[in-house]
């Protein structure tokens, strides 16, 4: 009997352990609502450079949004409309379909069609350098976001640091007391405060800094091939038909 009771206290305790443990194991989970802006304003330096950082990103991301256009670049029907004006020879209709519709791709052309007597390669080379500073300044207008998605982790870890010299400092002075532990966690919370500001700032500065230079790349491919299409229609073509006529002539 003794050693039934034995084997079944036995048995209890094995299956009751492992239950126990899990329960003494679990956190107690403490739900703790943080107030950004307050523990923001208590970055000090760090923080204000973090916000003048996410003002001039704020600032460059509106301003491409709102000027990144297709149309200020390569409209969609400006090819269309002064492709066949070029082979009735009506150059002074190509120029003023470029001054109504002002864009990179119409400068390109009004180049191409007041330089028509200069030699192809000459042409081809002049209308290529409008596009290509003209993009590269767009692309310039983009790169304050790239700067700010790289500065703002550094500053944000900067914070931190100088925080946790201070946190430790504080405790230093304080001695080891009952309320150190706290004062070291409050100190060493509020410095981590602005690492996460940093990273905040940092993600969508560097994804729309991305976004933008993939949209000016893609239209600089566009105007290539607006380029491209000016040229083998109104020169290439031309020159193969005169070649072709001179060959049955002969």
């Amino acid at each position: 009997m003794l050693k039934k009771v034995c084997c079944f206290i036995s048995i209890l305790l094995c299956v009751s352990f492992p239950l126990v443990a899990n329960v003494l194991n679990d956190p107690i989970e403490i739900e703790v609502e943080i107030d950004w802006i307050h523990e923001m304003s208590k970055g000090g330096n760090t923080g204000i450079a973090l916000f003048i950082m996410s003002f001039i990103a704020c600032l460059f991301a509106l301003e491409r949004f709102l000027n990144l256009r297709k149309n200020k670049f390569n409209p969609s029907d400006f090819i269309e409309k002064v492709l066949p004006l070029y082979k009735e020879e009506k150059y002074d209709d190509i120029i003023s379909q470029c001054k109504n519709a002002p864009s990179t791709v119409a400068r390109m052309c009004r180049y191409i069609v007041e330089h028509r007597e200069a030699d192809l390669d000459r042409l081809e080379t002049g209308a290529t350098d409008i596009g290509t500073r003209e993009m590269k300044g767009q692309m310039q207008l983009a790169y304050p976001l790239a700067v700010v998605a790289t500065m703002s982790p550094l500053l944000g870890l900067l914070g931190t640091i100088i925080g946790m010299i201070e946190a430790f400092a504080k405790v230093a002075i304080v001695g080891d007391t009952s309320d150190s532990a706290a004062l070291l966690a409050d100190s060493i919370g509020k410095a981590l405060i602005t690492t996460a500001a940093g990273l905040v700032i940092a993600i969508p500065a560097l994804g729309a800094y991305h976004w933008f230079k993939f949209k000016t790349s893609y239209f600089a491919t566009q105007l290539e091939e607006s380029l491209e299409l000016m040229i083998n229609n109104w020169f290439v073509s031309r020159s193969k038909s005169h070649n072709e006529e001179e060959a049955s002539h002969t």
